[in-house]
């Protein structure tokens, strides 16, 4: 599990709810949360500023959520 996915659900929001908060397309969201796909810089920034956390906690180096336990 990412943080991010764990932040997400600890905060009791599901993926659509909260894509629909972010503006993004729910699909988009789950790649994101499952590390398929890179997070661009400015949308690391806005998921991390909705979460109320550091970007660095959330995304590793090249951009893809941090799986829990590797921080």
């Amino acid at each position: 599990m990412t943080i991010l996915r764990e932040k997400r659900t600890a905060l009791g929001l599901s993926i659509t709810k909260f894509a629909q908060k972010l503006g993004i397309n729910p699909s988009q969201l789950t790649a994101y949360e499952l590390r398929n796909t890179k997070v661009a810089p400015h949308w690391r920034k806005v998921l991390a500023d909705s979460l109320n956390v550091d970007e660095s906690e959330l995304f590793d180096r090249e951009g893809f959520a941090t799986n829990k336990g590797t921080v």
